[in-house]
């Protein structure tokens, strides 16, 4: 049994550090008394020791005074969260596999209990599991033969039964091929006569293909004929242009000449200018005229190739409907044969049917009559049930005792370290008592105590930094992770405002890591928490 604990660990009184002691001088005795010298210089040394002391503390209370504004120095001791480890069940203790200052794992065996009077009822009941499952076994023989003496009629009759259902379940089958023979014979002749009429529209449709195809073929030639007339006479007509665009040329250049030498006048000029112009653009039309009736030539021309094609294609096809159309007389004559065929074997598939029920019936009756004989085995079968419902009830027993054995093997329940050894191996312990305590090293907090006047400075995040005497050199990080809502060391009653500032609040310092488990509860240490970023750490 684990218990989870979340008390601090115990805070141990710090015992004073003894002074240096040295050997009294030994004073003469006077008869029977002997006479001892008071050691002053140790009552000196003392009261000197307590003044330091009192130095120290009053030094450190006034350190804290002395910090920057954005810093908080406290102390305290650190802690951890504690798991108390427990076995479910008393016993003795007859292994503790882990002491003080181990290092565990979690699911780790720690602690092992030995309960003899456990073991002996786990014994009893593996003996009582043994006599139960005896017992079945034979009442499953009995049962077996019971069976054996009724289940050869039951299963003569029911193979009978079932080579009854089979052939019936045969016949109907054939009979459903048979009847779905016919009715897909008649579908195909009626197809196949509606395919006969399709054909020969086809065919009709093929002709007419044929002969718009011809027509077709000479429309292209004639068209062609033309496109070609039009070739030659735009040829024509951009030999005619050419010429008149060269001789403007000719023209607009002499009047050029002339106007510039003053011999004629610049509107003559620039009239002949703009003839050479118009004779360029009819030029250029008949050529553009010229390709049209070039492309038009060979769109005809490719025309009269693909309306030739046509017709060789509808030729093609009319001698496919031809041959289509005597494979559909074909088709007809076959499948008119199939319906009279399929009607014949649709017959003889109904007469097996009927002959399938009457041995089914037969059948039937055999069975009923081996079914009475099985009456001894449904109360062998029950005394058998009653038998296994004790093996099942013993198999728990067994089951629940050897459960209750494993859980007195104790484990870890963290990853931790064990700080207290609260039995030891030989002892008897009750169930849910303490058995050892954990802790784990990586989840250490240092609980200090915070005045009501710098409280509201504290906040949830805030970073820390933590001294030890044992490490001075080295701080270690760490984060406000708890703040206390109640304070504490507080008087009964509040009056004056002296009283109030006495009141203290807990705040846990969680520290970041743990390295090499240097740090243990119960170590005191001291602090610093930084409230304001742009303050400087200091010590």
């Amino acid at each position: 049994m684990l218990t989870m604990v979340h008390e601090p660990l115990p805070k141990t009184k710090e015992e004073p550090t003894p002074l240096p002691t040295q050997a009294p001088t030994a004073e003469p005795s006077d008869g029977g008394y002997k006479r001892r010298h008071i050691p002053w210089g140790w009552i000196i040394g003392g009261c000197a020791a307590i003044s330091i002391a009192a130095s120290v503390i009053n030094g450190r209370l006034h350190a804290v005074a002395e910090l920057p504004d954005g810093l908080i120095a406290v102390n305290g001791r650190f802690e951890g969260d504690h798991v108390i480890v427990s076995s479910k069940y008393s016993g003795r203790i007859a292994s503790l596999l882990a002491r003080e200052g181990d290092s565990v794992t979690k699911a780790q065996l720690l602690v092992r209990v030995d309960d003899p009077e456990t073991r002996s009822r786990r014994d009893q009941a593996s003996a009582a599991l043994q006599a139960a499952q005896a017992q079945e076994s034979g009442s499953s023989h009995s049962v077996d033969l019971t069976r054996q003496n009724g289940s050869a009629l039951i299963l003569q009759a029911q193979g009978l039964l079932d080579q009854a259902d089979s052939g019936v379940n045969s016949a109907i089958s054939e009979a459903g091929r048979a009847s779905a023979a016919v009715s897909a014979a008649i579908s195909a002749e009626r197809v196949a006569e509606s395919n006969q009429v399709s054909l020969a529209s086809a065919l009709d449709a093929a002709k007419s293909s044929v002969k718009l195809s011809i027509t077709a073929v000479s429309t292209a030639k004639h068209q062609l004929s033309s496109a070609q007339a039009a070739e030659r006479s735009a040829s024509a007509q951009v030999d005619a242009s050419q010429s008149s665009w060269k001789q403007a040329e000719r023209e607009a250049a002499r009047y050029r000449t002339l106007a510039n030498e003053g011999a004629a006048a610049g509107q003559v000029a620039e009239r002949a200018e703009t003839a050479a112009a118009q004779a360029k653009a009819q030029l250029q039309a008949a050529q553009d005229q010229n390709a049209s009736a070039s492309e038009t030539v060979k769109t005809t021309a490719s025309e009269v190739e693909a309306a030739q094609e046509r017709v060789n294609t509808a030729r093609s096809s009319l001698r496919q409907a031809q041959a289509q159309l005597e494979i559909g007389r074909q088709q007809i004559a076959a499948a008119k044969s199939n319906v009279v065929q399929s009607r014949s074997q649709l017959q003889v598939a109904r007469a097996g049917v009927n002959q399938g029920m009457g041995r089914r019936r037969q059948a039937m009756g055999q069975l009923d009559q081996a079914q009475t004989a099985s009456t001894q085995t449904l109360i062998s079968g029950k005394t058998h049930d009653q038998f296994a419902a004790l093996t099942n009830q013993a198999r728990a027993s067994v089951a629940e005792l050897n459960h209750v054995l494993n859980d007195m093997a104790v484990q870890s329940p963290i990853a931790g370290t064990v700080i207290t050894r609260f039995q030891d191996q030989g002892e008897v312990v009750s169930a849910g008592s303490p058995i050892l305590e954990l802790v784990n090293l990586d989840q250490l907090y240092l609980k200090v105590y915070v005045p009501e006047t710098d409280i509201g400075k504290i906040r949830l995040g805030l970073h820390a930094r933590v001294y030890t005497d044992a490490f001075p050199n080295q701080p270690f990080d760490a984060t406000v992770g708890f703040i206390a809502s109640q304070a504490e060391f507080t008087p009964k009653e509040i009056q004056t405002q002296n009283e109030r500032v006495h009141l203290m609040y807990a705040v846990k310092l969680y520290v970041t890591e743990n390295k090499d488990h240097r740090l243990t509860p119960g170590l005191p240490a001291d602090a610093v928490i930084r409230w304001r970023e742009d303050v400087p750490w200091q010590r």
